[in-house]
């Protein structure tokens, strides 16, 4: 289905405009602020009411100065009908539609089937030349992924993404830990050894020890009591020469020395063999015993630290298996979704960044090869009113607008382009609001 034909009053800055197209292509010339946009526009706000204002950001749909507005929209088998009227009292505008055919039928739900008949507003120059995120955002509303967002999977996908990060800082600094704690052997026990048994022994050693020189002591006071014995002796036998008169007595007293340095000499002889019997411990083998002990439960130490690196280590690597898994079944999640997508041209595909077409980002493709893709996004976008809008002709080179003028003429699309400047010869120029020039 084609235009064949528009008659606009007192639409945004257009007076009274009629235009007979036939189904053929349109190229809107001038010079800005003439009432250009406010024809192209009057074409989709005709077929698309409210919705279409919205998008195109029309809030004022009546002329300056005039009471109401009117578009009759000629599609061959449908006309449209759509008025806006200004209440003088409240100042608010009302829209209405009719839709009717050429024998005067009219439509019971008449933006419901225009809705359906023109699918979706779409300006493909417009669209090639948005950055690559906006592209992205206009065709997720023009494609149907069913259940399945994008965004919440990026969202979600994002935020599984940075936890791994911050289990695998985790799974690093553990693996460094261990790596500076070598494997001990298989023997070193799993608990640290109890010392108590060696410290009683010890204990009883040195206290062994302490009767042993108990024993010593006394030999030593055995041996100096029999020197001084001795000296007493060989006085009293050099004072006997001199002392006879004490003689008697003296020898009295000697003899009773004797005696007593006979039961020394016994008792020192048997302490002497008590002394020559003492077997000291050996006190180096405890200290020997206890920095063993210490070796081994150093050891036990490092095991149990090691142990216990390694089993955090394997916790924090399972969560980021586990994560790096849940990334995968997001990333599958999406191709799945994209892959059932109903993409409007083949080979176009989103990924988290841009539109993709064969794989590459549609910026990098060539500025022929993004036009041809806009173009039949556009197509797809409106498969039975095949009517394409171009807003900002001028821009395009002649390359393109060939480009563009072949496609749509081998699909059967009409165009409806806006061009500042001269429309060439499928154009009109409008000034002031009207029709100034038709070309021929």
């Amino acid at each position: 289905m084609h235009i064949k034909g528009i008659t606009v009053n007192n639409f945004m800055r257009l007076g009274m405009v009629t235009l007979q197209l036939n189904g053929k292509n349109l190229v809107i010339g001038g010079m800005n602020e003439q009432g250009k946009s406010s024809l192209l526009n009057s074409f989709w706000v005709a077929l698309g009411g409210s919705d279409a204002m919205d998008a195109l950001d029309i809030t004022k749909p009546i002329k300056n100065g005039a009471k109401d507005s009117r578009i009759e929209l000629d599609l061959g088998d449908l006309i449209i009908k759509r008025k806006w009227i200004k209440n003088e009292e409240s100042g608010a505008v009302n829209m209405y539609l009719e839709v009717v055919t050429p024998q005067g039928a009219k439509y019971p739900s008449p933006q419901k089937m225009l809705d359906a008949l023109m699918g979706k507003m779409f300006d493909p120059f417009e669209f090639s030349e948005k950055k690559a995120k906006e592209q992205r955002e206009l065709l997720l509303n023009l494609v149907d992924l069913g259940d399945f967002s994008l965004e919440g999977n990026a969202a979600e996908r994002k935020t599984v993404f940075d936890k791994r990060t911050e289990v695998n800082r985790d799974v690093l600094r553990l693996s460094k830990q261990l790596e500076g704690k070598p494997a001990l052997a298989e023997d070193v026990p799993a608990e640290e050894v109890s010392i108590s048994s060696i410290l009683e022994e010890q204990q009883e050693a040195q206290k062994l020890k302490e009767q042993n020189d108990a024993v010593r002591r006394e030999l030593q006071g055995l041996i100096q009591d029999h020197d001084t014995l001795d000296g007493a002796i060989k006085g009293k036998v050099s004072l006997i020469d001199t002392l006879k008169r004490q003689l008697a007595s003296h020898e009295e007293e000697l003899l009773t020395w004797r005696g007593d340095m006979d039961k020394l000499m016994a008792k020192g002889k048997e302490q002497h063999e008590k002394v020559k019997a003492l077997k000291d411990p050996d006190m180096e083998i405890f200290t020997t015993k206890l920095q063993e002990l210490e070796q081994t439960n150093s050891k036990v130490r490092e095991k149990k630290a090691r142990a216990a690196i390694q089993e955090e280590l394997s916790k924090v690597q399972l969560e980021s298996d586990t994560l790096t898994n849940k990334i995968k079944l997001l990333d599958a999640a999406k191709d799945k979704a994209l892959r059932g997508a109903k993409f409007p041209v083949e080979g176009l595909s989103i990924d988290d960044e841009a539109i993709t077409f064969k794989d590459v980002p549609l910026g990098q493709c060539s500025t022929e090869e993004k036009m041809r893709v806009c173009i039949a996004i556009a197509m797809a976008m409106s498969p039975q009113l095949k009517v394409i809008r171009i807003s900002r002709a001028e821009s395009l080179d002649p390359k393109n607008f060939q480009v563009i003028t072949e496609m749509a003429a081998a699909g059967g699309y009409q165009l409806l382009m806006e061009k500042v400047g001269d429309p060439g010869d499928m154009g009109i120029i409008i000034e002031d609001g009207m029709v100034k020039e038709v070309a021929p």
